[in-house]
């Protein structure tokens, strides 16, 4: 990642979430949520925590737009091309010389803190934090916005729901923390607007 600065490397991830999210900004808003908790937590390195927020899901650059906005529900085989776009986000950024943060969360963020997560089945600790993070930042944002396929969740769903998964899906204390500190209770309004 030498031959771009981050203000350059943040246009062409505005260019390309102008031009392919078909979930309206869902990239930006990830990761902003994505550099909150990450902040939360402690982490260093947050300009490679918000250029994994970005780049989470570039593997999707590679999926038809026919399977992203498909409406009605996806077939085995589909469902088998949306999952291998963690992969093919990896293969992008690890060919690009990424740093390992950055590979980490395009990777394994749909890994789950149970193991039955893709691409590798990881489980708890062996998922990377920043992947972990991206994580909980991604199904938040894809729970409380629109996509092709339902409407969009209110806040105290889309957080009932994480709650109920916390130690299944998601690192439990990670989700505990984006509820108090990345989008507490006060601010739901503008989540639910």
């Amino acid at each position: 990642m030498n031959t771009m600065n981050m203000d350059e490397l943040f246009k062409v991830l505005s260019i390309i979430d102008l031009m392919r999210d078909n979930y309206n900004h869902h990239a930006s808003r990830v990761a902003e949520y994505t550099v909150k908790l990450a902040e939360a937590v402690g982490l260093p390195d947050i300009e490679l925590i918000e250029a994994g927020g970005h780049l989470h899901d570039i593997g999707k650059m590679l999926v038809s737009k026919d399977i992203l906005n498909k409406t009605t529900k996806l077939s085995i085989e589909e469902m088998g091309i949306i999952h291998g776009h963690s992969l093919l986000g990896w293969a992008i950024l690890e060919q690009a010389g990424y740093d390992k943060i950055i590979l980490g969360m395009a990777r394994s963020h749909h890994e789950k803190w149970d193991g039955t997560g893709y691409p590798d089945q990881l489980a708890g600790l062996q998922i990377p934090l920043a992947a972990r993070i991206v994580s909980v930042c991604d199904v938040f944002d894809a729970l409380t916005n629109q996509r092709p396929y339902r409407n969009r969740h209110t806040y105290n769903f889309a957080k009932s729901y994480m709650e109920k998964l916390k130690g299944k899906h998601f690192d439990p204390e990670l989700v505990d923390l984006f509820f108090e500190k990345v989008i507490p209770m006060e601010e739901k309004g503008a989540v639910d607007a």
